[in-house]
C-alpha cells in the first residue's frame, strides 16, 4: 500500500487562533495615524465580519492632531516660552510698531506686552478689554459689563436714549435701580457737548457707557480696579478753565514784607509803582514771590532809595 504524504498544516499565529474562522489572510500594513487597510482586490472567506471581543476606540487623525497644535490655549503658549523676558520685549515692539492698541511709545508697547504676559492673554484678548487712551489704560464698558455678569451680576435697562439710562442692577443679593441722566452730566460738566466729541456724537451711548461704569463701580469693584471707561478718560482730559488765578502768596513771606516796609507803606508803594513793580491800587504785599525774597534778603534795595524820614526836633524857648 503506498502511503501518501501528509499535509502539513501551517501553524496558525496569535491573531489567527483568536480572531478567525477561516484560514489566515495576508493583512495590509497598518497606517500609524489610523487608517483602516485597504481591502481593495481581497475576497473575505468568511461570510460575516470579523469580531475579536476588542474595542476599537477611534484613533486621531493627522487633522485633528493638527487642529489641536494650532487651537491650544495661550496660557500653555506662554508656558512653552523659554526667555520670556527676550519675548515680552519683542512682542512690546510688534504691538508699538502696529499701532493697534494706541500706542505711540515703544515702551507703552512693553508695559502692554508685560500685562499681557502676567494675565497670560494674547494682545486681540487685550484689546477686546482695554484702550490707551492720551497715555492711561482705560476699559472699554462692554468689557466692564461682560466681567459683571460673568460674576452672576444681572441687568434690566428700562431706558437708553440720549436723555437717560436707567436700569435694575442685581449682584451679591444687591437691587437697585441705577441711572445716568443728562441732567447728571450737565452737573458734571460734561455737557453741552464740545464739538467733535463723544458726547456731540453719540450722547446715548456716552450716556450707557457712564450709568455701566457707575454700577460696576458701585456693586462689583473688583471688575474694574480703579480702571476708567475711554468716554471717563476722554472728559478728564478736558481743557482747562482760562480763567486766570493767582495763586495765593505765603503767608511767611507777606508777614515779613510787613516787619520791613509797612513804617513806611506809602512811600514805599510809590517806590515800587514807579519801577513798575506793581501797579496803581497795589501794594508792596502784591509783589511776586521772587521778587519779594529778594527784597527780604535785601531790604536795603528800597530802604537805600527812600528819602531820609524826618527828624523831629524839640526847641526850647527860654522864659
Amino acid at each position: 500500500m503506498q502511503h501518501l504524504p501528509r499535509e502539513r498544516k501551517t501553524p496558525l499565529n496569535e491573531a489567527d487562533r483568536h480572531c478567525s474562522r477561516g484560514p489566515s489572510r495576508d493583512r495590509a500594513p497598518m497606517d500609524p495615524f489610523g487608517a483602516a487597510p485597504s481591502d481593495e482586490g481581497h475576497q473575505p472567506s468568511h461570510p460575516g465580519p470579523l469580531r475579536c471581543g476588542r474595542a476599537d476606540a477611534p484613533k486621531p487623525t493627522r487633522q485633528m492632531n493638527a487642529i489641536a497644535t494650532t487651537t491650544q490655549p495661550s496660557s500653555e503658549m506662554y508656558d512653552k516660552i523659554s526667555d520670556p523676558i527676550t519675548a515680552i520685549e519683542k512682542m512690546g515692539e510688534w504691538i508699538a510698531s502696529s499701532g493697534m492698541l494706541g500706542c505711540t511709545k515703544v515702551e507703552q508697547g512693553k508695559l502692554i506686552a508685560w500685562q499681557c504676559a502676567a494675565e497670560k492673554k494674547t494682545p486681540f484678548d487685550f484689546k477686546r478689554e482695554y484702550h490707551i487712551i492720551n497715555g492711561s489704560l482705560s476699559m472699554r464698558s462692554d468689557a466692564m459689563l461682560a466681567g459683571y455678569r460673568v460674576r452672576g451680576g444681572k441687568v434690566l435697562w428700562k431706558q437708553f436714549d440720549s436723555k437717560a439710562a436707567i436700569a435694575i442692577w442685581k449682584y451679591d443679593g444687591n437691587e437697585c435701580e441705577i441711572s445716568f441722566t443728562e441732567n447728571d452730566a450737565r452737573t458734571a460738566g460734561l455737557l453741552p457737548a464740545k464739538p467733535g466729541s463723544g458726547w456731540a456724537k453719540d450722547p446715548s451711548a456716552m450716556l450707557r457707557a457712564r450709568c455701566i461704569s457707575k454700577a460696576v463701580r458701585m456693586l462689583a469693584p473688583e471688575v474694574v480696579a480703579g480702571i476708567y471707561t475711554p468716554e471717563e478718560t476722554e472728559d478728564f482730559q478736558a481743557a482747562p478753565s482760562e480763567v486766570a488765578v493767582t495763586p495765593a502768596k505765603s503767608f511767611d513771606i507777606t508777614s515779613k514784607l510787613e516787619e520791613l516796609f509797612e513804617s513806611r507803606e506809602t512811600e514805599v508803594n510809590q517806590l515800587l509803582i514807579g519801577a513798575g513793580r506793581i501797579k496803581e491800587g497795589q501794594t508792596f504785599r502784591d509783589i511776586d514771590d521772587v521778587t519779594a525774597s529778594k527784597y527780604i534778603k535785601r531790604p536795603d534795595l528800597i530802604l537805600s532809595k527812600l528819602p531820609a524820614p524826618a527828624v523831629e526836633t524839640t526847641v526850647e524857648v527860654a522864659s
